[in-house]
């Protein structure tokens, strides 16, 4: 949305994409000012030279933050339809893991962080640089505790137990649970084979006491109140059995952004499933925009039950509470270290 700066009348150059390499020649060449501001594109950003960060002077604040942001690469291979990263058009770039390794190993020392938050977009989208990065953490013994964002069906129960040595805390975005909306927000093409492999690591991250948090994003253009209802079966049933659990059910209500393929075809949505998304421009309301940006009825469906939308709310507190009455002491320890008390 660059038209969202040029008549603001204090930006020189809008880059659409990432701006890296364009901010870099700007600095460079040392323009004059235009009489207009110009829209620039950008190119994608290769990350895996570290040498474009300057490490030892990275995120230097007066007070040392126990929380440190470190991104070892870039890209994601999924194309989902509400997400803004397919449209970067940037292939996975990462530092090699050696490169990776070292430069972990050198904030811990400069920056003596107690976790880092690994910004990478897909964590994991690599599995061979995943299991040498787990496998050179687990030599190294780093002093810290991690964070990572990532889907269920590019783990294997092996990564998971290494995670869990290295000890991470593990974000996995499923989501939805519901074969329709599988397709809808095309998160995978086979609906059926993504949910049984979900279903089977969420277990397996219980089972071996990793720390993991289950993202779920209900109203999403198309959601039915039969959908919304799937995902919740679902996540109730990975936690149907007897044993100690380790996740955390973190659920939000969808809305618009553009750039998305959701964008793109909000037209086309309202025709084939009476979604109605009131405010497709919320960032430019002067009102408190997170109740702008989710006013969205996701089909006709939920005509005369808008007031159910918000269900997934209770609900989540409901299965959050039984899932902290069956943590392990050891899961418990672990939240407390990483979430700071």
């Amino acid at each position: 949305m660059p038209e969202d700066f040029t008549d603001a009348g204090c930006f020189d150059w809008i880059v659409r994409g990432d701006g890296e390499h364009v901010l870099r020649r700007l600095c460079e060449e040392g323009p004059t000012r235009p009489a207009q501001p110009r829209v620039v594109a950008g190119l994608p950003f290769d990350i895996s030279d570290p040498a474009h960060v300057d490490w030892q002077g990275y995120a230097r604040y007066a007070q040392p933050s126990r929380v440190l942001w470190v991104e070892l690469s870039r890209g994601c291979p999924f194309p989902c339809a509400f997400c803004i990263e397919p449209g970067r058009g940037a292939r996975w770039s990462a530092y090699d893991v050696g490169t990776a390794l070292d430069v972990l190993e050198g904030l811990a020392v400069s920056h003596t962080p107690e976790v880092v938050c690994f910004a990478d977009p897909l964590f994991g989208a690599d599995r061979s640089w995943t299991e040498r990065f787990l496998a050179g953490l687990e030599e190294r013994r780093l002093p810290m505790l991690f964070w990572a964002q990532t889907r269920a069906d590019v783990m294997t129960p092996a990564l998971l137990e290494r995670f869990r040595r290295c000890d991470f805390k593990l974000d996995f975005g499923l989501d939805t649970a519901s074969a329709a909306m599988v397709g809808r927000m095309a998160k995978s093409r086979d609906a059926t084979a993504y949910l049984r492999r979900t279903r089977e690591i969420l277990r397996h991250a219980d089972a071996v006491g990793l720390h993991h948090d289950v993202y779920l994003l209900f109203n999403h253009p198309g959601e039915t109140p039969e959908t919304a209802r799937e995902t919740c079966e679902f996540i109730e049933a990975v936690g149907a059995h007897a044993g100690p659990m380790s996740g955390w059910v973190s659920g939000q209500s969808f809305f618009i952004l553009p750039g998305t393929p959701v964008y793109d075809r909000m037209e086309a949505l309202a025709a084939d499933c009476g979604t109605e998304i009131r405010h497709p421009t919320w960032w430019r309301e002067p009102r408190d925009q997170h109740p702008l940006a989710t006013d969205v009825l996701p089909s006709a469906a939920w005509r005369g039950r808008e007031d159910e939308l918000r269900a997934y709310v209770e609900w989540q507190a409901r299965c959050n509470a039984d899932w902290v009455g069956r943590y392990p002491t050891d899961v418990h320890l672990f939240r407390y270290a990483f979430h700071g008390g």
